[in-house]
């Protein structure tokens, strides 16, 4: 049986393709492409056949629309340069690109259905569903050198920024692990990737990240290498060009914060949020090895501090997750 994820990669690719044409690519029956297909749309109809015999991304939601976003934006949306595109490799690529021949505006946003390059932290590749994902990158020019706004902190102020505007959607169980990811139950539901382009003398230029799940098929989840889910799972079913438009406000709301000096109130906020406070865990160093204990609060610079054997250490990087017993 074919990958679910590469049958999707291909459905996502520019060419015609007919289940025939899987078949002869995966070298495998006709029957086995028609049952991986099942599997996807098993909940929702992610995948239709159009009159040509053509495999195609199902029309299952409105599509992302810069006039929809910038009306539920209101009086703000004067503030924000919004771009969508049917496809491109990374939206964040588009604006690093930008930001290198001096032509990035601040709050320029860039959304795609398909993304065939997605990116997530430490070069992981990020599965966006069209029509079941957002996959939007946003500029952040500050407009004055602030100490300490740096890709430190910025992933956790804009983690804190999405996790507030979905527990305004009513669901509660959103949290956030250090230092990018917001999770629903336990379960990856999207993440952040912040970058920085510094020209010359200017302020650094920041190109943020953010995917996350709306609705996707349960059997690709499962192919997946963590737990992931979807807001759909919870129950949540929303207007995703509405949603964009509150992100997009969350997060400016939270980084004017940070740039006028209120980094110790943001932390404060997002400790509340976070999956492992108090709890546990082994965190394993970029060199491989592991430390063992117990989280205290991730502190004013974006360092997690570990309570641990040889006394409260701090850490930058690394990946954390609960201690095996």
């Amino acid at each position: 049986m074919p990958s679910l994820i590469e049958l999707l990669k291909l459905i996502s690719s520019e060419k015609l393709l007919s289940v025939e044409d899987l078949a002869i690519h995966f070298a495998c029956s006709v029957e086995d492409i028609r049952l991986s297909l099942h599997r996807v749309n098993e909940d929702t109809e992610f995948v239709a056949t159009d009159d040509r015999g053509y495999l195609q991304w199902a029309d299952f939601a409105a599509p992302l629309d810069a006039g929809r976003i910038k009306f539920f934006l209101g009086a703000s949306h004067e503030k924000f340069f919004i771009d969508v595109v049917s496809r491109t490799g990374s939206t964040n690529t588009d604006l690093l690109t930008l930001a290198r021949e001096g032509l990035l505006k601040h709050l320029q946003v860039r959304l795609a259905e398909i993304q065939e390059g997605g990116r997530g932290s430490k070069s992981r590749s990020w599965v966006a569903i069209p029509g079941g994902s957002i996959a939007l990158s946003v500029a952040r020019i500050p407009q004055k050198q602030v100490v300490g706004i740096d890709l430190s902190i910025m992933p956790l102020i804009v983690g804190l920024a999405v996790a507030k505007t979905l527990r305004g959607l009513h669901t509660a169980d959103i949290k956030l692990k250090w230092p990018n990811d917001v999770v629903s139950g336990g379960k990856k539901l999207g993440g952040i990737l912040v970058e920085a382009v510094s020209s010359g003398s200017q302020n650094s230029q920041f190109v943020i990240g953010l995917g996350l799940n709306l609705n996707f098929p349960r059997a690709v989840m499962e192919e997946i290498d963590q737990p992931i889910t979807h807001l759909l799972a919870s129950g949540v079913d929303v207007d995703r060009n509405e949603l964009i438009s509150q992100l997009l406000l969350a997060i400016d709301e939270d980084l004017t914060r940070l740039e006028n000096g209120d980094a110790k109130g943001l932390i404060k906020e997002w400790n509340t949020y976070h999956y492992y406070q108090g709890r546990e865990v082994q965190f394993r160093l970029p060199d491989e090895s592991v430390t063992v204990g117990r989280v205290l609060e991730v502190d004013a610079s974006g360092a997690i501090l570990l309570e641990t054997k040889a006394g409260v250490l701090s850490f930058h990087s690394g990946e954390i997750s609960f201690l095996k017993v």
